[in-house]
């Protein structure tokens, strides 16, 4: 997360240990009995050991099951226990589990530091589709939805996701139109006195980010508070501000039906329409031309 850009990156920027420093035991390692019987063996096959004193794994292994196979096949009686020292030592190491194919050294493309559109979206997409469960359930149950401690605290996580989407973003800060989906936005080589805006290379990167849109237009209908569960559709929007109404009213259309939500306050804040209501609607056959939910 970079608190400056209140947004998430994809990964985090880090220094990487030198090709040097790679594949190189811990002095706390060189203590443990199966290495040093190894080493005082000679078995090359699984250790070596540098002019200058470094002890390696063979670098024949490509990762651990290499490893295991050595230690399979050696002459030397390796037990059980020594097996899982020795595996454990070397993903400590190499830490292949937390590889994920990306570059540990780009900081331009869809790499380090980078702020990536798409994920931030599919991160809000997630809680929304979480808050919406969590709606669904309460009002299935016939209790409150906004008063839950649970959803609260999950409508505050995804307004402060919503925060980190570029259209969220002044054209300064995105660098580019805010409503035009692109790929990502590198965070490092720019000069000093440049800095402090999101695109630090060249603005945002790569337009036209078609699967984005898309989920920020479902994310949008959670926001509208349109759910549908067993074919029906409860409209219980507990997710806007006054900020989303214009003279006491908020318009929209699903499936063709104009909505319109009206602040009178004496509404119920909630409607559930029947399943043969909802397939009007569904159906866009007409029947169903406007709803009106007071709020």
């Amino acid at each position: 997360y970079r608190e400056d850009q209140r947004s998430y990156m994809l990964y985090p920027a880090r220094k990487r240990a030198s090709f040097l420093d790679m594949n190189t035991l811990p002095e706390e390692a060189l203590s443990l009995p199966i290495v040093q019987r190894l080493l005082a063996n000679k078995v090359t096959d699984i250790l070596t050991q540098d002019c200058i004193g470094k002890v390696h794994f063979s670098a024949n292994f490509n990762n651990a099951d290499f490893l295991l196979r050595a230690i399979q096949c050696s002459s030397e009686q390796i037990t059980p226990e020594e097996t899982e020292q020795l595996l454990n030592l070397y993903e400590q190491l190499f830490n292949h589990h937390a590889f994920t194919g990306r570059s540990g050294t780009f900081y331009k493309y869809e790499g380090l530091g980078c702020i990536y559109w798409h994920m931030v979206s599919k991160l809000l997409l997630a809680v929304g589709e979480s808050i919406s469960n969590s709606v669904s359930d309460l009002t299935a149950k016939g209790g409150p939805t906004s008063d839950s401690v649970a959803v609260s605290s999950l409508i505050a996580h995804y307004k402060a996701i919503r925060e980190g989407i570029g259209s969220h973003k002044t054209p300064a800060e995105y660098g580019s139109f805010p409503f035009d989906a692109y790929s990502h936005t590198p965070s490092y080589g720019v000069p000093e006195n440049a800095r402090g805006v999101l695109g630090c290379h060249a603005g945002v990167q790569q337009p036209g980010m078609t699967g984005q849109v898309k989920e920020d237009i479902i994310s949008r209908f959670f926001e509208l508070g349109v759910h549908v569960q067993d074919g029906q559709i409860t409209f219980c929007p507990i997710m806007l501000t006054d900020a989303d109404f214009r003279d006491g009213e908020l318009r929209f259309s699903y499936c063709g039906t104009e909505i319109i939500y009206r602040k009178t306050g004496n509404g119920t804040g909630s409607v559930t329409l029947t399943p043969e209501q909802s397939q009007h609607i569904f159906a866009r056959d007409g029947e169903i031309k406007q709803l009106i939910v007071e709020l």
